[in-house]
């Protein structure tokens, strides 16, 4: 089966079907919508992406959790990734997931938080795949020492969180917090917790 092409959408154009089930989700009334379309706007964000592992309705995206989905956007030209806020998240903002990612930044860890607003968190983008994806993609020799080495420069990483009085508290899900990029670098995610 081909991969379709990525669908990148301008973010003025977000308050049309199919886009704007997503923009709100899963409740997309006019007045999320439009004020979801100013936060991106006002961060610099111009487009979004609707690719990824992920298919809601007939879009992929990158991610969904419970506070929010993930999307790959576009800002001054560079990619990014764009979590944006669930409208029924128990969460009423982005902004404490904003600074503990500012935390862990700090101690050199995790996708840079490039900002924030109460319902959006844009992102450095991440090009890896979720851990078990990685380690099932490993082949030949070295595949050992490589993940040795992942997994030492991720347990050094867990240290750096705790040196920094942050606990991430789903990294018992590391399986879907953590991903690897192709040299092997690991990127802890998510720091809603």
């Amino acid at each position: 089966m081909a991969k379709a092409d990525p669908v990148i959408v301008p973010v003025e154009n977000l308050s049309h079907d199919p886009y704007r089930s997503l923009v709100a989700y899963p409740d997309p009334e006019d007045n999320s919508i439009e004020s979801r379309i100013r936060q991106l706007t006002d961060l610099g964000i111009s487009s979004l992406e609707f690719q990824g592992a992920l298919r809601i309705g007939r879009l992929s995206i990158l991610g969904k959790g419970v506070v929010g989905l993930v999307f790959t956007g576009y800002s001054g030209g560079d990619r990014v990734a764009v979590k944006i806020r669930r409208v029924d998240s128990r969460r009423k903002s982005m902004g404490h997931e904003a600074e503990m990612m500012r935390i862990a930044n700090n101690a050199g860890i995790g996708p840079e938080c490039l900002g924030s607003s109460q319902d959006i968190l844009k992102m450095q983008f991440v090009d890896g795949r979720r851990l078990p994806t990685w380690l099932s993609s490993l082949e030949g020799r070295g595949k050992r020492a490589r993940v040795r080495s992942t997994f030492k420069t991720l347990f050094q990483q867990c240290v750096r969180l705790d040196a920094f009085g942050l606990d991430h508290g789903e990294l018992s899900r590391a399986h879907k917090n953590v991903l690897v990029s192709d040299d092997g670098r690991p990127w802890i995610l998510d720091f809603e917790s």
